[in-house]
């Protein structure tokens, strides 16, 4: 998504103007992304969600194909009442540097930044400048996202760590050919089932247990993602 990402600083990007999108084309080839479990369960209402076979981390299926959001129309507007958190700060991120230090990152590249329209990113104050309002809240919603992915991977390194994800594809066809989706887990319930009660009851208490349910829930959301996928085959 971040084609040419650079680091934000007042020295350079003191006069550049951001100007919100009105649409989603940075997002065009994008056939997955990360999920927060703040927002799983309502995710899980639209999107298939999966988890990740080397972290146990959660996404959602954007699309079947590579390179392809079935999510998006014609006109890159977005096709389902929620929209994963992570496209709500775009073409703004963090990354993350030594020590455990983050550094707000921006893509360069995008037609959203320039000179001449929008509002600034900074101003001035004295002899240098200083965080417009525009980009403090930018920060400051990049910092909660930030430690909802912290919460995140924390809770899903238990799931993971438990081995009650197994290995899982999704056969689906579209046109005339058959088409394999692999490479994801999805949660086992025998195991789940094979828990001792300790953890079950962590589980239940702190809300694993919901997430889980609801990513089984999900998978009925491949045959949506299916249907959209077919409206974008060549005629």
């Amino acid at each position: 998504m971040f084609k040419n990402p650079v680091a934000i600083n007042s020295e350079q990007h003191s006069r550049l103007r951001f100007t919100p999108a009105d649409n989603f084309s940075y997002a065009r080839g994008l056939n997955h992304t990360p999920v927060m479990a703040f927002e799983l369960e309502k995710i899980a209402e639209y999107y298939p969600v999966v988890f990740e076979t080397s972290t146990g981390l959660p996404m959602a299926v954007l699309g079947l194909l590579k390179g392809s959001n079935a999510f998006l129309d014609n006109d890159d507007k977005w096709c389902a009442p929620a929209i994963p958190a992570l496209f709500s700060c775009y073409p703004f991120g963090l990354y993350h540097g030594k020590n455990d230090q983050y550094v707000m990152i921006m893509d360069q590249s995008a037609d959203t930044l320039g000179n001449k329209k929008g509002k600034l990113l900074y101003n001035k104050q004295g002899d240098g400048f200083r965080m417009s309002p525009l980009l403090k809240d930018i920060k400051a919603r990049l910092q909660a996202i930030e430690k909802q992915r912290l919460v995140t991977n924390r809770a899903f390194a238990t799931v993971a760590e438990k081995g009650v994800l197994a290995k899982h594809q999704a056969d689906f066809t579209l046109g005339d050919t058959e088409h394999k989706l692999r490479g994801f887990s999805i949660v086992d319930w025998d195991k789940v089932k094979q828990l001792d009660s300790v953890t079950l009851e962590q589980w239940k208490q702190n809300g694993i247990l919901a997430l889980l349910e609801a990513q089984t829930a999900s998978l009925k959301n491949f045959k949506v993602v299916q249907k959209l996928q077919q409206l974008h085959l060549p005629a």
